[in-house]
């Protein structure tokens, strides 16, 4: 299907009427650029208006960005388009990634959207439209199968999320730059995609090749699994939705305990992702937080135990188990991938400067961690240093000689409070 008919055929969706305003997520690559150009057509079509924007994140030399907004500029100069640029100031994503402990590539992703949804809101936009393809759903598919992702995350990018939409799922990235290069119209292609620091760069040039060489035809193999996905999850919540509902207050939320046993495990674990994501104060999303942390907290409740986790209370009260925020947040909290460990971890968050490898160091604590609780979670305080992995008490191999370490690895582990000049 060409762009242009996959585009009218997917907004079909959407409560378009005469006036609304499509706000276009333009970079000036291929795939934004194709959108800019099929989303003003069907505008001029439909009679609705259309806006454009360019994030600059101000983590490249200036030359090239500032190539690239004036492509953009262009671009939307021909069409009659209204630009705006939304600039992130120099050095605001450094200090994310320092004092949350995300990856450059997620912070980035963050504060675009952020950017976006701010001027959409400010210009009365109806829908904010991004150029993601097929390309990019397999890519994201693919990593979410290999970090051990549930349902709920195998589904995949969704085509429509809020006033977020993605009319080009379908189509593969090079069926765009085919519909540039009939019509003549220009594009860059951003240099970063290309550097192997980014874990998805390294999947769309070393990995996905070496997958379509052994098993040809896997990409439809994996559009059926984010398509099933999709499915369970959408059934799954409407089990919950009609099995048990979440009371928001000022303390938090709370839900039945009697409803709560009647749950199923995995119904148990969606329950307690809802609450967090409800109370939104860990800052991690839902497919960073690990299973085995999951399945730690779901077990205390199960017991009727205090669990107490990233900023984060669940505990008993009466009838009710209650999920709160933690009113002495003792603990400092911080992710750690099997990648941040390939050459030894060592970053400073939030004030603590946390230090990991798998080989001993200087005033390194030995750790077992379980080999299939990855990611990792970190729990530590300033008094204390390490108090806790995915919301369980470390545990010392040298306290446990005898036990197995089968199904374990030990890693090293340092936590020091950063002094502040």
């Amino acid at each position: 299907m060409d762009p242009e008919s996959a585009f009218a055929r997917r907004t079909e969706e959407l409560p378009l009427h005469p006036g609304s305003l499509f706000l276009i997520a333009l970079s000036g690559g291929g795939d934004s650029t194709a959108l800019l150009d099929v989303a003003w057509r069907f505008a001029v079509r439909r009679k609705i208006r259309i806006a454009a924007a360019r994030v600059q994140h101000n983590l490249r030399d200036a030359s090239a960005e500032e190539a690239e907004n004036r492509l953009c500029r262009r671009l939307c100069a021909e069409r009659s388009v209204p630009f705006t640029l939304l600039e992130i100031p120099a050095g605001r994503l450094y200090a994310e990634v320092e004092t949350t402990g995300r990856g450059l590539e997620q912070a980035a992703r963050n504060a675009r959207r952020r950017a976006l949804e701010s001027h959409g809101r400010s210009i009365g936009a109806s829908f904010i439209l991004y150029g993601h393809t097929r390309d990019d759903q397999l890519e994201t598919l693919l990593m979410r199968v290999c970090s051990g992702s549930g349902p709920e995350g195998l589904r995949g990018i969704p085509g429509l999320r809020g006033r977020s939409f993605r009319p080009f799922l379908g189509l593969r990235r090079n069926d765009l730059r085919c519909y540039l290069e009939d019509r003549g119209i220009p594009w860059v292609e951003d240099r970063t995609n290309d550097e192997p620091t980014f874990r998805r760069n390294r999947i769309r040039s070393e990995l996905l090749p070496l997958i379509d060489d052994i098993i040809p035809g896997w990409s439809s193999s994996l559009d059926v699994l984010g398509e099933r996905a999709a499915e369970v999850a959408g059934t799954l919540e409407w089990i919950l939705d009609n099995q048990l509902s979440i009371d928001t207050d000022a303390r938090g939320c709370r839900w039945n305990r009697d409803a709560w046993n009647r749950l199923p495990s995995y119904g148990k674990a969606m329950l307690l992702w809802r609450g967090a994501n409800t109370l939104d104060v860990s800052g991690i999303p839902d497919r960073r937080i690990p299973w085995s942390a999951v399945k730690a907290a779901r077990d205390a409740v199960d017991e009727e135990r205090l669990w107490r986790f990233a900023g984060m209370i669940i505990e008993s009260e009466g009838p009710s188990i209650r999920m709160r925020p933690d009113e002495e947040p003792a603990l400092g909290s911080c992710g750690l991938s099997r990648d941040d460990l390939a050459d030894g971890f060592d970053e400073t968050v939030g004030g603590f400067r946390i230090m990991a490898n798998r080989r001993p160091f200087s005033g390194a604590t030995a750790v077992y961690v379980e080999t299939d609780s990855w990611p990792l979670v970190l729990a530590f305080s300033a008094d204390r240093g390490l108090t806790e992995v995915n919301g369980r008490p470390i545990t010392d191999p040298t306290s446990e000689r005898g036990v197995t370490d089968v199904g374990r690895e030990i890693l090293y582990i340092s936590i020091r409070v950063v002094e502040m000049e």
